[in-house]
């Protein structure tokens, strides 16, 4: 068993959290059964040492319910007390925008609250990721500008 801890003691472990907000959104693909959005991430790093990040998971919930989620195989570097952008891509069902369009067909004016939650890959690091969470509102027309065949779909 000592040479499990022996082994593990050059990882060095990472106590802080990344701060992740959500700092754009743009649908990129629109398909018959699924759609494709862009979503635009600032990763900040809180921490005095530099962050190597391979990877990130994530999920995107719309006013409570899950809308998409997504991978990135993307690297990077954050300094000390640095952030970057980075865009990365979700996948969502056309079903899950016609549940919301119906939900909201009566006050469009009305934001979206969103949730997304995932995890940033740390190699070489233990624990080997940071979970992370952020909240906001986003306007209804960034999801679904122009929408008039989804709103049939939806019934209004």
């Amino acid at each position: 068993m000592l040479w499990l801890a022996g082994g593990c003691a050059h990882l060095p472990y990472v106590g802080h959290k990344v701060n992740v907000s959500l700092a754009g959104v743009s649908i990129a693909q629109v398909g018959s059964i699924e759609q494709i959005y862009t979503f635009k991430l600032r990763l900040q790093n809180p921490s005095a040492k530099v962050l190597d990040i391979k990877g990130l998971s994530y999920d995107v919930e719309l006013n409570g319910r899950h809308f998409a989620r997504g991978v990135s195989p993307h690297s990077a570097s954050i300094a000390p007390y640095g952030e970057v952008l980075v865009d990365v891509s979700a996948v969502s069902s056309n079903a899950n925008i016609v549940e919301q369009i119906a939900r909201l067909k009566q006050d469009k004016s009305k934001p979206l609250r969103y949730r997304l939650t995932g995890n940033i890959n740390l190699p070489r690091s233990i624990p080997g990721w940071i979970p992370f969470e952020s909240a906001g509102e986003i306007a209804y027309s960034v999801l679904a500008p122009g929408v008039e065949g989804l709103d049939e779909a939806a019934g209004q």
